[in-house]
């Protein structure tokens, strides 16, 4: 019950106990309903439910990144402790990768390459006839041919005659005391048994670096 007293020219306000708890409430439910407007009208205890909740979510997250991380930080060290021992074996620079590329198709081959331009012959496989035309005038095979009493110069055809002598100085050459490697030769075929054919002569002498199937 509200009282108004007056006192000595003073005006005095009484409220009772219960007046002042209905106040408070009420005042609360004032700030509750600016709260949950600026919310969007939801519960904030519920929207600071979800934030724990996606805080437990994205601290779990990290967890598992950093976990992720530290195995991925262990295998790129024995990765590059094996890439270390690799570079050894075959003999080449790890922070030199063209070297390192150089051998491994060496390894590849099974001999290194001869020369730069290693392609040396183009073989036509036709109807049971073998061609050979000289691709690359190696200094080095060209004088070690000419000493065998063979000449013969870029873009010549080699008489079929010549061949069998020309694969047995190949030979010879590719095998020496002081280097050993392999020239490439290019295959062109018009059927299944000229393809055949082919490999079975020149593949002891060189490798195949393209095969081509061609038309009549």
């Amino acid at each position: 019950m509200l009282r108004v007293e007056t006192r000595r020219g003073d005006l005095v306000l009484g409220m009772s106990l219960a007046e002042i708890v209905l106040l408070l409430l009420f005042a609360f439910f004032i700030v509750e309903v600016a709260i949950r407007e600026n919310l969007g009208g939801q519960d904030p205890r519920i929207a600071i439910a979800a934030l724990q909740e996606e805080n437990a979510r994205l601290r779990q997250q990290l967890s598992e990144l950093e976990k992720k991380a530290d195995d991925l930080a262990k295998r790129l060290k024995e990765s590059e402790r094996l890439v270390q021992e690799l570079a050894k074996i075959i003999g080449c620079k790890p922070e030199d990768p063209a070297s390192c590329k150089r051998m491994v198709e060496t390894l590849k081959r099974g001999h290194p390459a001869c020369a730069d331009n290693n392609t040396l012959v183009e073989v036509i496989s036709r109807d049971g006839s073998l061609d050979l035309t000289l691709l690359t005038e190696d200094k080095d095979l060209s004088e070690y041919l000419t000493r065998s009493g063979l000449s013969v110069r870029h873009g010549q055809q080699i008489a079929p005659n010549d061949v069998d002598a020309f694969l047995r100085q190949l030979w010879d050459f590719q095998n020496r005391p002081d280097k050993t490697c392999r020239f490439d030769y290019r295959l062109k075929y018009l059927s299944d048994g000229d393809y055949k054919r082919a490999r079975q002569r020149f593949e002891r002498y060189m490798y195949p670096e393209k095969q081509v199937e061609i038309g009549r």
